[in-house]
Protein backbone atom coordinates (compact mmCIF):
# COMPACT_ATOMS: atom_id res chain seq x y z
CA UNK A 1 0.00 0.00 0.00
CA UNK A 2 2.90 2.29 1.02
CA UNK A 3 4.53 1.55 -2.50
CA UNK A 4 1.74 2.30 -4.23
CA UNK A 5 1.01 5.52 -2.61
CA UNK A 6 4.19 6.76 -3.57
CA UNK A 7 3.63 5.72 -6.92
CA UNK A 8 0.65 7.63 -7.38
CA UNK A 9 2.33 10.35 -5.11
CA UNK A 10 4.87 10.34 -7.94
CA UNK A 11 2.24 10.57 -11.29
CA UNK A 12 0.42 13.32 -9.82
CA UNK A 13 2.31 16.32 -9.88
CA UNK A 14 3.60 15.46 -13.38
CA UNK A 15 -0.06 16.32 -14.76
CA UNK A 16 -0.48 20.02 -14.09
CA UNK A 17 2.29 21.47 -16.18
CA UNK A 18 2.75 25.37 -16.14
CA UNK A 19 0.95 26.09 -19.13
CA UNK A 20 -1.88 23.81 -18.42
CA UNK A 21 -2.30 24.88 -15.07
CA UNK A 22 -2.78 28.46 -15.95
CA UNK A 23 -5.60 27.49 -18.15
CA UNK A 24 -7.20 25.48 -15.71
CA UNK A 25 -9.89 27.09 -13.16
CA UNK A 26 -7.94 27.53 -9.49
CA UNK A 27 -10.78 25.39 -8.15
CA UNK A 28 -9.32 22.21 -9.52
CA UNK A 29 -5.93 22.90 -9.58
CA UNK A 30 -5.81 23.58 -5.93
CA UNK A 31 -7.87 20.35 -5.28
CA UNK A 32 -4.70 18.48 -7.21
CA UNK A 33 -2.67 20.21 -4.67
CA UNK A 34 -4.65 19.14 -1.96
CA UNK A 35 -4.84 15.54 -2.66
CA UNK A 36 -0.81 15.55 -3.25
CA UNK A 37 -0.91 16.92 0.49
CA UNK A 38 -3.39 14.58 1.37
CA UNK A 39 -1.17 11.90 -0.06
CA UNK A 40 1.71 12.71 2.08
CA UNK A 41 -0.27 12.93 5.48
CA UNK A 42 -1.32 9.73 4.62
CA UNK A 43 1.76 8.12 3.88
CA UNK A 44 3.56 9.93 6.77
CA UNK A 45 0.20 8.92 8.98
CA UNK A 46 0.66 4.71 7.61
CA UNK A 47 4.99 4.75 8.70
CA UNK A 48 4.08 6.16 11.77
CA UNK A 49 0.94 3.86 12.25
CA UNK A 50 3.41 0.72 11.59
CA UNK A 51 5.93 1.79 13.66
CA UNK A 52 3.68 2.55 16.41
CA UNK A 53 1.77 -1.29 16.47
CA UNK A 54 4.86 -2.98 16.14
CA UNK A 55 6.12 -0.93 19.17
CA UNK A 56 2.94 -1.38 21.42
CA UNK A 57 2.81 -4.96 20.15
CA UNK A 58 6.46 -5.65 21.52
CA UNK A 59 6.01 -3.77 24.87
CA UNK A 60 2.11 -5.78 25.08
CA UNK A 61 3.65 -8.89 24.73
CA UNK A 62 6.58 -7.91 27.01
CA UNK A 63 4.21 -5.98 29.81
CA UNK A 64 1.99 -9.35 29.81
CA UNK A 65 4.93 -11.30 30.50
CA UNK A 66 5.85 -9.15 33.46
CA UNK A 67 2.44 -9.07 34.86
CA UNK A 68 1.87 -12.52 34.80
CA UNK A 69 5.16 -13.62 36.63
CA UNK A 70 4.47 -10.67 39.46
CA UNK A 71 1.14 -11.64 39.34
CA UNK A 72 2.40 -15.57 40.45
CA UNK A 73 5.13 -14.46 42.68
CA UNK A 74 2.48 -12.09 44.92
CA UNK A 75 -0.36 -14.90 44.94
CA UNK A 76 2.74 -17.37 46.17
CA UNK A 77 3.89 -14.64 48.78
CA UNK A 78 -0.29 -13.83 50.00
CA UNK A 79 -0.86 -17.60 50.37
CA UNK A 80 2.84 -18.02 52.70
CA UNK A 81 1.71 -14.85 54.20
CA UNK A 82 -1.71 -16.04 55.05
CA UNK A 83 -0.64 -19.15 56.60
CA UNK A 84 2.45 -17.33 58.83
CA UNK A 85 -0.71 -15.20 59.93
CA UNK A 86 -3.13 -18.35 60.85
CA UNK A 87 -0.12 -20.30 62.25
CA UNK A 88 0.83 -16.90 64.81
CA UNK A 89 -2.54 -16.11 65.66
CA UNK A 90 -3.29 -19.99 66.72
CA UNK A 91 0.14 -20.04 67.99
CA UNK A 92 -0.44 -17.56 70.65
CA UNK A 93 -4.22 -18.14 71.18
CA UNK A 94 -3.52 -21.24 72.29
CA UNK A 95 -0.59 -20.58 74.57
CA UNK A 96 -2.41 -17.73 75.78
CA UNK A 97 -5.32 -20.69 76.33
CA UNK A 98 -2.85 -23.60 77.11
CA UNK A 99 -1.33 -20.83 80.48
CA UNK A 100 -4.95 -20.05 81.78
CA UNK A 101 -5.73 -23.11 82.02
CA UNK A 102 -2.67 -24.40 83.85
CA UNK A 103 -2.73 -21.45 85.89
CA UNK A 104 -6.68 -22.05 86.85
CA UNK A 105 -5.98 -25.64 87.29
CA UNK A 106 -3.49 -25.50 89.90
CA UNK A 107 -4.73 -22.26 91.70
CA UNK A 108 -6.05 -22.43 95.69
CA UNK A 109 -8.46 -19.28 94.64
CA UNK A 110 -11.78 -19.98 94.86
CA UNK A 111 -12.75 -17.25 93.11
CA UNK A 112 -10.61 -18.52 90.22
CA UNK A 113 -12.27 -22.14 90.26
CA UNK A 114 -15.92 -20.57 89.79
CA UNK A 115 -14.45 -19.66 86.30
CA UNK A 116 -15.38 -23.11 84.82
CA UNK A 117 -13.51 -22.53 81.35
CA UNK A 118 -10.99 -25.48 82.17
CA UNK A 119 -14.04 -27.66 83.07
CA UNK A 120 -16.35 -27.37 80.20
CA UNK A 121 -14.40 -28.76 76.75
CA UNK A 122 -17.40 -26.71 75.06
CA UNK A 123 -16.41 -23.22 76.76
CA UNK A 124 -12.84 -24.13 75.85
CA UNK A 125 -13.73 -24.51 71.98
CA UNK A 126 -15.89 -21.49 71.78
CA UNK A 127 -12.87 -19.40 73.54
CA UNK A 128 -10.79 -20.55 70.97
CA UNK A 129 -13.39 -19.90 68.23
CA UNK A 130 -13.89 -16.57 69.34
CA UNK A 131 -10.10 -15.46 69.78
CA UNK A 132 -9.43 -16.50 66.85
CA UNK A 133 -12.01 -14.76 65.22
CA UNK A 134 -11.59 -11.43 67.01
CA UNK A 135 -8.41 -11.49 65.19
CA UNK A 136 -10.13 -10.67 61.65
CA UNK A 137 -13.30 -9.12 62.42
CA UNK A 138 -14.10 -7.33 65.65
CA UNK A 139 -17.94 -7.28 67.09
CA UNK A 140 -18.74 -4.18 65.72
CA UNK A 141 -17.83 -4.53 62.34
CA UNK A 142 -19.83 -7.44 62.14
CA UNK A 143 -22.97 -5.68 63.11
CA UNK A 144 -21.71 -3.08 60.82
CA UNK A 145 -22.30 -5.52 58.05
CA UNK A 146 -26.20 -5.99 58.49
CA UNK A 147 -26.32 -2.62 58.09
CA UNK A 148 -24.54 -2.03 54.36
CA UNK A 149 -20.88 -0.98 56.24
CA UNK A 150 -17.89 -3.06 55.65
CA UNK A 151 -14.64 -2.05 57.45
CA UNK A 152 -11.48 -3.40 55.36
CA UNK A 153 -9.32 -2.98 58.40
CA UNK A 154 -8.22 -6.30 60.96
CA UNK A 155 -8.73 -5.94 64.12
CA UNK A 156 -5.22 -7.16 65.19
CA UNK A 157 -3.43 -4.98 62.61
CA UNK A 158 -5.09 -2.19 64.23
CA UNK A 159 -4.13 -3.10 67.95
CA UNK A 160 -0.67 -3.95 66.71
CA UNK A 161 -0.37 -0.67 65.05
CA UNK A 162 -1.57 1.11 68.66
CA UNK A 163 0.81 -0.80 70.45
CA UNK A 164 4.06 -0.08 68.08
CA UNK A 165 2.58 3.87 67.95
CA UNK A 166 1.75 3.99 64.20
CA UNK A 167 -0.64 6.88 64.51
CA UNK A 168 -2.36 5.37 60.70
CA UNK A 169 -2.51 2.17 60.72
CA UNK A 170 -3.14 2.00 57.01
CA UNK A 171 0.63 3.47 56.93
CA UNK A 172 1.97 -0.53 57.58
CA UNK A 173 2.21 -2.65 54.52
CA UNK A 174 3.34 -6.34 54.19
CA UNK A 175 2.49 -6.66 57.26
CA UNK A 176 5.24 -5.08 58.77
CA UNK A 177 4.58 -4.71 62.34
CA UNK A 178 7.34 -5.20 64.91
CA UNK A 179 7.16 -9.06 66.43
CA UNK A 180 6.31 -8.24 69.56
CA UNK A 181 3.43 -5.62 68.66
CA UNK A 182 2.05 -8.19 66.91
CA UNK A 183 2.29 -11.34 70.07
CA UNK A 184 0.90 -8.27 72.25
CA UNK A 185 -1.88 -7.63 69.73
CA UNK A 186 -2.67 -11.74 69.58
CA UNK A 187 -2.78 -12.06 73.04
CA UNK A 188 -4.85 -9.04 73.79
CA UNK A 189 -7.35 -10.16 71.80
CA UNK A 190 -7.37 -13.64 72.34
CA UNK A 191 -7.48 -13.00 76.48
CA UNK A 192 -11.44 -10.94 74.79
CA UNK A 193 -12.65 -13.72 73.29
CA UNK A 194 -11.95 -15.99 76.59
CA UNK A 195 -13.73 -13.60 78.37
CA UNK A 196 -16.84 -13.39 75.93
CA UNK A 197 -17.02 -16.77 76.11
CA UNK A 198 -17.12 -17.46 79.51
CA UNK A 199 -19.64 -14.52 79.69
CA UNK A 200 -21.77 -16.42 77.22
CA UNK A 201 -21.35 -19.71 78.85
CA UNK A 202 -23.33 -18.10 81.92
CA UNK A 203 -26.71 -17.84 80.13
CA UNK A 204 -26.93 -21.43 79.00
CA UNK A 205 -24.97 -24.76 77.66
CA UNK A 206 -25.44 -24.02 74.07
CA UNK A 207 -25.18 -19.99 73.99
CA UNK A 208 -21.48 -19.98 73.94
CA UNK A 209 -20.53 -22.61 71.57
CA UNK A 210 -23.03 -21.27 68.72
CA UNK A 211 -22.33 -17.97 68.95
CA UNK A 212 -18.58 -18.78 68.89
CA UNK A 213 -19.84 -20.62 65.64
CA UNK A 214 -21.55 -17.83 63.73
CA UNK A 215 -19.06 -15.56 64.79
CA UNK A 216 -15.80 -17.74 63.41
CA UNK A 217 -18.31 -18.20 60.17
CA UNK A 218 -19.16 -14.63 59.80
CA UNK A 219 -15.39 -13.73 60.27
CA UNK A 220 -14.25 -16.11 57.63
CA UNK A 221 -16.51 -14.32 55.21
CA UNK A 222 -15.44 -11.05 56.51
CA UNK A 223 -11.87 -12.43 55.65
CA UNK A 224 -12.68 -13.70 52.04
CA UNK A 225 -13.80 -10.46 51.02
CA UNK A 226 -11.31 -8.66 52.75
CA UNK A 227 -9.25 -6.56 50.05
CA UNK A 228 -5.47 -7.38 49.63
CA UNK A 229 -2.83 -5.22 51.30
CA UNK A 230 -0.92 -3.50 49.33
CA UNK A 231 2.66 -4.60 48.41
CA UNK A 232 5.55 -2.48 49.39
CA UNK A 233 6.31 -1.90 45.57
CA UNK A 234 2.75 -0.90 44.55
CA UNK A 235 2.75 1.46 47.81
CA UNK A 236 5.98 2.85 46.51
CA UNK A 237 4.56 2.89 43.01
CA UNK A 238 1.14 4.68 44.41
CA UNK A 239 3.21 7.71 45.98
CA UNK A 240 5.33 8.24 43.07
CA UNK A 241 2.23 8.44 41.05
CA UNK A 242 0.20 10.74 43.30
CA UNK A 243 3.77 12.65 43.53
CA UNK A 244 3.92 13.64 39.78
CA UNK A 245 -0.06 13.89 39.60
CA UNK A 246 0.55 16.85 42.59
CA UNK A 247 2.91 18.42 40.60
CA UNK A 248 0.91 18.08 37.22
CA UNK A 249 -2.10 19.46 39.03
CA UNK A 250 0.15 22.50 40.68
CA UNK A 251 1.04 23.53 37.64
CA UNK A 252 -1.61 22.61 34.93
CA UNK A 253 -4.95 22.45 36.69
CA UNK A 254 -7.26 24.56 38.24
CA UNK A 255 -10.10 24.27 41.18
CA UNK A 256 -12.87 25.79 38.41
CA UNK A 257 -14.61 25.22 35.49
CA UNK A 258 -15.02 21.98 34.21
CA UNK A 259 -13.41 19.34 31.62
CA UNK A 260 -13.37 15.17 30.59
CA UNK A 261 -11.00 13.04 33.02
CA UNK A 262 -9.96 11.95 29.60
CA UNK A 263 -8.26 15.78 29.01
CA UNK A 264 -6.46 15.62 32.45
CA UNK A 265 -4.92 12.14 31.43
CA UNK A 266 -3.67 13.21 28.23
CA UNK A 267 -2.14 16.43 29.37
CA UNK A 268 -1.03 14.47 32.34
CA UNK A 269 0.87 11.64 29.92
CA UNK A 270 2.37 14.68 28.20
CA UNK A 271 3.91 15.86 30.68
CA UNK A 272 5.41 12.79 31.82
CA UNK A 273 5.52 10.31 28.84
CA UNK A 274 6.46 6.82 31.37
CA UNK A 275 3.24 6.68 31.86
CA UNK A 276 2.29 6.14 28.26
CA UNK A 277 3.87 2.48 29.17
CA UNK A 278 0.74 0.02 28.98
CA UNK A 279 1.08 -1.32 32.48
CA UNK A 280 2.07 2.39 34.23
CA UNK A 281 -0.22 4.07 31.77
CA UNK A 282 -3.80 1.87 32.88
CA UNK A 283 -2.31 1.77 36.76
CA UNK A 284 -2.28 5.84 36.04
CA UNK A 285 -5.74 5.75 34.65
CA UNK A 286 -7.20 3.64 37.33
CA UNK A 287 -5.72 6.17 40.25
CA UNK A 288 -6.37 9.56 38.48
CA UNK A 289 -9.94 9.52 39.65
CA UNK A 290 -8.81 8.92 43.30
CA UNK A 291 -5.85 11.26 42.46
CA UNK A 292 -8.35 14.30 41.41
CA UNK A 293 -10.87 14.03 44.27
CA UNK A 294 -7.50 13.81 46.71
CA UNK A 295 -6.28 17.21 45.12
CA UNK A 296 -9.48 18.83 45.11
CA UNK A 297 -12.35 17.45 47.15
CA UNK A 298 -14.89 19.89 45.98
CA UNK A 299 -14.51 18.01 42.51
CA UNK A 300 -17.75 16.30 41.36
CA UNK A 301 -17.97 13.48 37.89
CA UNK A 302 -20.89 13.28 35.94
CA UNK A 303 -21.17 9.43 34.86
CA UNK A 304 -19.74 10.46 31.17
CA UNK A 305 -16.13 11.09 32.67
CA UNK A 306 -17.03 15.11 33.04
CA UNK A 307 -15.33 16.98 36.08
CA UNK A 308 -16.72 19.89 37.48
CA UNK A 309 -15.11 22.26 39.55
CA UNK A 310 -11.86 20.80 38.08
CA UNK A 311 -10.54 21.95 34.31
CA UNK A 312 -7.09 22.60 32.33
CA UNK A 313 -5.63 25.78 33.26
CA UNK A 314 -5.23 26.35 29.42
CA UNK A 315 -8.57 25.72 28.54
CA UNK A 316 -10.19 27.90 31.54
CA UNK A 317 -8.20 31.13 30.53
CA UNK A 318 -9.68 30.41 27.12
CA UNK A 319 -13.19 30.07 29.10
CA UNK A 320 -14.12 26.67 27.27
CA UNK A 321 -15.14 24.56 30.24
CA UNK A 322 -16.23 21.98 28.11
CA UNK A 323 -19.96 20.92 27.00
CA UNK A 324 -21.10 21.01 30.73
CA UNK A 325 -21.35 24.63 30.40
CA UNK A 326 -22.29 24.94 27.64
Amino acid sequence: AMAGLTTIRGLVPAIPHAPVAARMPSEITSREVLFVKSLDALQRRSQLSLRGSNLAAFAGRRTEDERSRLKRVRNKEDRKQAFKDFRAVATVVSALFAGLAVYLKYSDSELLYDFDITDDAVSIIAGLLFAISFQYSSPLQLLLVFFGKFETERPADWVAARIAGVDDPKAMTEYNAPAYAQVLSTALIGALGLVTASSLSKLGDTWSLSTAVGTAFLSFLYEVGRPKRLSSEEVVAREEQWSDFRQFAEARLVKAGSCHESEIFDAFVAAFPQYRDDTEGKAAFKQLRRFVYQWNPTAERTPYGFYKNVALSSTFEKGKTSALDS
